[in-house]
């Protein structure tokens, strides 16, 4: 079966068939994504042994049963492996598209134990741009009767993203992504606060740079370029969709005037802390 669409990526969507096929002499899985519409146009076909770099050993074994679904900008691929007749394990992956499909997160290990997993039966996302998935498959002890469903949830995103935050503050002015901020991910909005300051307030947003003092003895620094300036305390900043955003790191920065601590040249001017983002 087909995966749920994308959303809108380069102005159209997308949908991925995973499917086997027995070209080599041994099952395969291959994979096709197909742009949205009236006569869908085949964009990508690959087979996943060369995408997830699998090894000669690896490649001469069954992977068969694929199971897949999109969170709006990125698919997940579950499928089982046959490492001897009464063993088969059962792996994940993350894939996009950028033009061509790539996995962007090797494939994981949902189980790989001694007992035959049997099948695996479904991946479902949580829904559009939410990065996480739920599987779900049958454990069955050889040689018995005895079988059993598994299920767990895997974290479709790239390892290493989030949220850090860099010394770059002067005063009590602070800054913090507010509760109810969701993973940076495509599509997420990130809410941030600014606390602390006597005058009007401001968000700085733009690309990580080194900490510039801007005067002393303050500690006062800029950790961001000036690309996008938007006024506090609040912010509600909105993550585009599309995977090829997934890796980028921006960075949020407050700043404000007539607040104690500041740089008293510039109009007593402070900066908080700068947070820097990694899109997951």
């Amino acid at each position: 079966m087909p995966t749920s669409l994308t959303d809108t990526i380069n102005g159209a969507r997308y949908f991925l068939v995973a499917y086997t096929t027995n070209q080599t002499g041994n099952l395969d899985i291959y994979l096709r994504a197909f742009r949205d519409g009236a006569t869908p146009v085949n964009v990508a076909a690959a087979y996943l042994g060369n995408l997830e770099g699998l090894s000669p050993a690896q490649r001469v074994r069954n992977q068969y049963l694929p199971r897949a679904d999109s969170d709006g900008s990125r698919f997940a691929v579950s499928y089982m492996e046959r490492y001897s007749p009464t063993d088969r394990d059962a792996y994940v992956s993350t894939l996009d598209l950028s033009p061509a499909l790539r996995v962007i997160d090797p494939r994981a290990t949902l189980t790989a134990t001694t007992l035959d997993t049997s099948e695996v039966g479904i991946v479902a996302s949580r829904g559009s741009n939410r990065s996480d998935y739920c599987t779900a498959w049958n454990i069955r002890t050889p040689g018995t009767t005895s079988s059993s469903i598994e299920a767990a949830v895997y974290v479709g995103a790239t390892p290493g993203g989030g949220f850090s935050t860099r010394a770059t503050a002067c005063g009590a002015f602070a800054i913090s992504y507010a509760a109810g901020s969701q993973t940076p991910t495509p599509g997420a909005t990130l809410l941030f606060d600014l606390s602390g300051a006597a005058g009007p307030s401001l968000f700085i947003i733009g690309e990580p740079i080194a900490a510039t003092p801007l005067c002393s003895p303050e500690s006062c620094a800029l950790g961001a370029t000036l690309t996008v300036l938007l006024p506090g305390p609040t912010l509600a900043l909105s993550i585009p969709r599309g995977p090829s955003l997934v890796g980028t790191t921006l960075a949020v920065q407050g700043a404000a005037l007539i607040s104690p601590g500041g740089c008293a040249d510039l109009g007593e001017l402070v900066t908080s802390d700068t947070v820097d983002v990694t899109i997951r």
